[in-house]
Protein backbone atom coordinates (compact mmCIF):
# COMPACT_ATOMS: atom_id res chain seq x y z
CA UNK A 1 0.00 0.00 0.00
CA UNK A 2 2.85 2.34 0.81
CA UNK A 3 4.44 1.73 -2.61
CA UNK A 4 1.06 2.14 -4.31
CA UNK A 5 0.46 5.49 -2.60
CA UNK A 6 4.11 6.61 -3.10
CA UNK A 7 3.72 5.97 -6.83
CA UNK A 8 0.91 8.52 -6.86
CA UNK A 9 -2.02 6.14 -7.13
CA UNK A 10 -5.23 6.60 -5.25
CA UNK A 11 -8.10 4.29 -4.56
CA UNK A 12 -10.00 2.62 -1.77
CA UNK A 13 -8.61 -0.64 -0.47
CA UNK A 14 -11.03 -3.34 0.63
CA UNK A 15 -10.04 -6.16 2.96
CA UNK A 16 -11.52 -8.98 4.99
CA UNK A 17 -10.79 -10.44 8.40
CA UNK A 18 -7.65 -12.03 6.91
CA UNK A 19 -6.20 -8.58 6.27
CA UNK A 20 -6.73 -7.49 9.87
CA UNK A 21 -3.85 -9.78 10.84
CA UNK A 22 -1.58 -7.08 9.37
CA UNK A 23 -2.87 -4.28 11.61
CA UNK A 24 0.15 -4.67 13.90
CA UNK A 25 2.54 -4.37 10.94
CA UNK A 26 0.63 -1.36 9.65
CA UNK A 27 0.92 0.24 13.07
CA UNK A 28 4.64 -0.62 13.39
CA UNK A 29 5.37 0.86 9.94
CA UNK A 30 3.24 3.93 10.68
CA UNK A 31 1.07 3.34 7.61
CA UNK A 32 -2.28 4.41 9.05
CA UNK A 33 -2.43 7.41 6.70
CA UNK A 34 -1.85 5.09 3.72
CA UNK A 35 -4.78 2.85 4.67
CA UNK A 36 -7.04 5.60 6.00
CA UNK A 37 -10.52 4.92 4.66
CA UNK A 38 -9.79 1.28 3.78
CA UNK A 39 -12.93 -0.82 4.20
CA UNK A 40 -12.92 -4.13 6.03
CA UNK A 41 -15.68 -6.71 5.68
CA UNK A 42 -15.66 -8.71 8.93
CA UNK A 43 -17.70 -11.70 10.08
CA UNK A 44 -17.37 -10.71 13.74
CA UNK A 45 -17.18 -7.67 15.96
CA UNK A 46 -13.92 -5.73 16.26
CA UNK A 47 -12.04 -5.21 19.51
CA UNK A 48 -13.58 -1.80 20.21
CA UNK A 49 -17.18 -3.07 20.23
CA UNK A 50 -19.37 -4.81 22.76
CA UNK A 51 -21.17 -8.11 22.34
CA UNK A 52 -21.34 -11.60 23.77
CA UNK A 53 -18.28 -13.14 22.12
CA UNK A 54 -16.08 -10.04 21.81
CA UNK A 55 -16.68 -9.35 25.51
CA UNK A 56 -15.66 -12.94 26.33
CA UNK A 57 -12.54 -12.67 24.15
CA UNK A 58 -11.55 -9.38 25.78
CA UNK A 59 -12.09 -10.93 29.22
CA UNK A 60 -9.89 -13.92 28.35
CA UNK A 61 -7.12 -11.76 26.89
CA UNK A 62 -6.98 -9.53 29.98
CA UNK A 63 -7.43 -12.42 32.43
CA UNK A 64 -4.55 -14.52 31.09
CA UNK A 65 -2.12 -11.79 30.06
CA UNK A 66 -0.61 -8.73 31.64
CA UNK A 67 -2.23 -5.44 30.61
CA UNK A 68 0.76 -4.71 28.33
CA UNK A 69 0.53 -8.13 26.65
CA UNK A 70 -3.24 -7.80 26.27
CA UNK A 71 -2.87 -4.41 24.60
CA UNK A 72 -0.19 -5.86 22.31
CA UNK A 73 -2.53 -8.68 21.19
CA UNK A 74 -5.39 -6.28 20.61
CA UNK A 75 -3.24 -3.77 18.70
CA UNK A 76 -1.62 -6.53 16.64
CA UNK A 77 -4.82 -7.49 14.85
CA UNK A 78 -7.15 -10.40 14.91
CA UNK A 79 -5.38 -13.56 16.09
CA UNK A 80 -7.47 -13.90 19.23
CA UNK A 81 -10.63 -13.16 17.25
CA UNK A 82 -10.32 -16.66 15.79
CA UNK A 83 -12.12 -17.64 18.99
CA UNK A 84 -15.32 -16.98 17.03
CA UNK A 85 -14.59 -19.98 14.80
CA UNK A 86 -13.39 -22.10 17.72
CA UNK A 87 -16.62 -21.32 19.58
CA UNK A 88 -18.62 -22.50 16.56
CA UNK A 89 -16.64 -25.74 16.32
CA UNK A 90 -17.14 -26.48 20.02
CA UNK A 91 -20.87 -25.75 19.74
CA UNK A 92 -21.18 -28.18 16.81
CA UNK A 93 -19.35 -30.88 18.77
CA UNK A 94 -21.55 -30.19 21.82
CA UNK A 95 -24.70 -30.51 19.71
CA UNK A 96 -23.46 -33.72 18.07
CA UNK A 97 -22.56 -35.35 21.39
CA UNK A 98 -25.85 -34.13 22.88
CA UNK A 99 -27.87 -35.75 20.11
CA UNK A 100 -26.18 -39.18 20.03
CA UNK A 101 -24.42 -39.42 23.40
CA UNK A 102 -20.69 -39.57 24.08
CA UNK A 103 -20.47 -43.31 23.36
CA UNK A 104 -22.00 -42.96 19.89
CA UNK A 105 -20.19 -39.79 18.84
CA UNK A 106 -18.59 -40.28 15.40
CA UNK A 107 -17.92 -38.43 12.17
CA UNK A 108 -21.49 -39.01 10.92
CA UNK A 109 -22.95 -37.46 14.08
CA UNK A 110 -20.57 -34.54 13.67
CA UNK A 111 -21.56 -34.11 10.01
CA UNK A 112 -25.27 -34.16 10.85
CA UNK A 113 -24.80 -31.62 13.64
CA UNK A 114 -22.70 -29.38 11.38
CA UNK A 115 -25.15 -29.41 8.46
CA UNK A 116 -28.01 -28.51 10.83
CA UNK A 117 -25.95 -25.92 12.72
CA UNK A 118 -27.12 -22.36 13.28
CA UNK A 119 -25.80 -19.96 15.87
CA UNK A 120 -27.56 -16.77 16.94
CA UNK A 121 -25.31 -14.28 18.70
CA UNK A 122 -26.66 -11.00 20.02
CA UNK A 123 -29.97 -11.41 18.22
CA UNK A 124 -28.60 -12.03 14.73
CA UNK A 125 -28.60 -15.41 13.00
CA UNK A 126 -24.98 -15.03 12.09
CA UNK A 127 -23.59 -18.49 11.43
CA UNK A 128 -24.94 -21.61 9.76
CA UNK A 129 -24.07 -24.56 7.58
CA UNK A 130 -26.22 -26.89 5.50
CA UNK A 131 -25.75 -29.66 2.95
CA UNK A 132 -24.07 -27.32 0.44
CA UNK A 133 -23.07 -24.22 2.43
CA UNK A 134 -19.50 -24.85 3.56
CA UNK A 135 -18.66 -21.54 5.19
CA UNK A 136 -20.58 -20.49 8.27
CA UNK A 137 -20.73 -16.71 7.96
CA UNK A 138 -24.24 -15.42 7.22
CA UNK A 139 -23.72 -11.74 8.04
CA UNK A 140 -20.84 -9.28 7.91
CA UNK A 141 -20.08 -5.91 9.42
CA UNK A 142 -18.43 -3.09 7.50
CA UNK A 143 -15.54 -1.28 9.17
CA UNK A 144 -13.24 1.51 8.05
CA UNK A 145 -9.60 2.17 8.91
CA UNK A 146 -9.38 5.48 10.73
CA UNK A 147 -5.90 7.02 10.78
CA UNK A 148 -6.76 9.54 13.51
CA UNK A 149 -7.93 6.78 15.86
CA UNK A 150 -5.44 4.19 14.53
CA UNK A 151 -8.25 1.69 14.69
CA UNK A 152 -11.07 0.13 12.70
CA UNK A 153 -14.42 1.81 13.23
CA UNK A 154 -17.84 0.44 12.39
CA UNK A 155 -19.33 2.17 9.32
CA UNK A 156 -22.87 0.82 9.70
CA UNK A 157 -24.31 -0.59 12.94
CA UNK A 158 -26.31 -3.20 11.03
CA UNK A 159 -25.06 -6.65 10.08
CA UNK A 160 -25.38 -7.15 6.33
CA UNK A 161 -26.63 -10.54 5.10
CA UNK A 162 -24.55 -12.51 2.63
CA UNK A 163 -27.02 -13.61 -0.05
CA UNK A 164 -26.97 -17.26 -1.01
CA UNK A 165 -26.24 -17.77 -4.65
CA UNK A 166 -28.32 -20.48 -6.30
CA UNK A 167 -26.28 -21.90 -9.16
CA UNK A 168 -29.11 -24.21 -10.23
CA UNK A 169 -27.02 -27.34 -9.70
Amino acid sequence: MNEYRSAGYSGKFIGTDVHTTYIGLIDDADLWDEINGMLFVLPNRWWNEEGTLIDLINQIVYEYHSPEEAEHFINSGSAYLAAHQIYQMLEIIREAVGSVGPESFNSQALYEAATAFTLDIDGVDRYSFDETKRTSTDYVGIYEANAAEEDLLRVDPEWLPIPCIDTGD
